[in-house]
């Protein structure tokens, strides 16, 4: 997924989102054919009663690691990126690309990796596109990331008007060899992307397919998901209830409205990020040392998974779980200590927890730290949650610096 506009927004979105589009019946549709005239699309409904975050929870193993999710229909809706005056599915794409184009630098809407593409597969006239995707997730097992038995996965949501038929022989007939297994419809091509792609059409596959897909792509009918990766990462026959209940628990009391969710667990944390900011990347044991002596780190403690939700206009929440209440206050109070009085509630931007001058925070002014039972929780940057999220996806900077591990854990 990526988001509009700027480095900062690619880098992030590297974490996310193809989406999908579909009309079959406009497929057909010509304008510059007297005998067949345009006509209307009707963009695929998304009717699923459940909310896109807890549905893509829901998918979660138990050993689930590292999670980012974005509510790619949701986020379209808002910002009024489907243009329902389109006459043709070409038209359509067209419109939507304008449209994300225009979408301001600083908002975090949940534009997907298939937006680059959408002209491309609406005009050769692939049953889906970025349009149709109701929810992107990239989620990964919980091992070290630098594991060779890391898992992870890019799952993509369609809509409920999408005939996932239609979208299993559409890959079929872009020439992709079809096995079945466990539910999954697997797709893949022999011999090498420049045999597939070709210029003139955009280097799609086939015309319609972006050159992500190769040289494998899946798709499970049931669960209206197209996927890039290992799928066993997911459960879509939703096995993983236990999972999905204690990641509920951290969701605001609407969760239909939440644009983004993001999870990191422990194993990916880096938590001397800080410390190479400050040293030229060089967080050698001797800066890491003198800077925790210097700030008492030490006393932050090491939160076993941080967790952050996004609503558009609203506060970014983010929150540390940690062992228990007992570390969770130390926790807690240690960021008291390191902030002084201001800790708990301020009008001044919080730092990056390394309150040293020339060090800038990124965050804007205002914000409030509470603790409820083992979970830690900061609200912040209501009104311009961008250096937010970003700092959140370097996975050690702002309030995901932590501690030496097992000090407080």
């Amino acid at each position: 997924m990526r988001h509009v506009g700027g480095h900062r927004r690619s880098a992030l979105l590297a974490v996310a989102a193809l989406v999908l589009v579909g009309c079959s019946d406009a497929r057909s549709s010509d304008p510059d054919d007297p005998d067949n005239p345009a006509k209307q699309v009707s963009v695929s409904e998304d009717s699923t009663d459940v909310s896109p975050v807890e549905e893509a929870l829901g998918l979660l193993p138990p050993d689930v690691g590292l999670v980012d999710f974005s509510s790619d229909r949701h986020s379209a809706e808002r910002l009024g990126l489907i243009d329902d005056d389109a006459a043709t599915l070409t038209d359509l794409g067209t419109s939507y690309a304008d449209r994300v184009d225009a979408v301001d630098q600083s908002d975090l809407a949940a534009i997907g990796a298939l937006a680059d593409a959408v002209e491309e597969m609406t005009k050769g006239g692939a049953t889906f596109s970025q349009v149709d995707v109701r929810w992107t997730m990239l989620a990964t097992t919980d091992h070290d990331p630098l594991d060779d038995d890391a898992r992870s996965v890019q799952a993509f949501r369609l809509v409920d008007g999408i005939d996932m038929t239609d979208v299993v022989a559409d890959l079929e007939d872009a020439g992709f060899e079809r096995t079945t297994d466990d539910g999954w419809e697997k797709f893949h091509l022999d011999g090498q992307l420049s045999e597939e792609v070709d210029v003139l059409d955009g280097n799609t596959i086939d015309g319609r397919f972006p050159e992500l897909f190769f040289p494998d792509v899946a798709v499970h009918p049931d669960a209206h998901l197209v996927a890039l990766g290992d799928t066993e990462v997911l459960v879509p026959d939703g096995s993983s209830r236990e999972t999905v209940e204690a990641l509920r628990t951290l969701l605001p009391t609407a969760p239909e409205e939440v644009e983004r969710f993001a999870l990191t667990p422990y194993s990916y944390m880096r938590c001397y990020e800080p410390v190479s900011v400050t040293t030229d990347n060089r967080a050698t044991p001797r800066a890491i040392a003198a800077w925790s002596r210097q700030f008492g780190i030490e006393e932050l403690g090491v939160p076993g998974a941080t967790m952050l939700t996004w609503v558009p206009g609203e506060e970014v929440v983010h929150r540390s779980l940690f062992a228990d209440e007992a570390a969770a206050q130390r926790a807690l109070e240690g960021r008291k200590r390191l902030y002084g009085g201001a800790a708990v509630e301020s009008e001044e931007p919080l730092g990056v927890l390394m309150p040293a001058d020339g060090n800038e925070s990124p965050y804007e002014a205002g914000w409030q730290m509470s603790r409820e039972g083992r979970i830690v929780t900061v609200l912040h940057n209501a009104t311009n949650p961008d250096d937010a999220i970003y700092t959140y996806s370097r996975h050690g900077l702002g309030f995901d610096t932590c501690g030496a591990p097992g000090m407080f854990s």
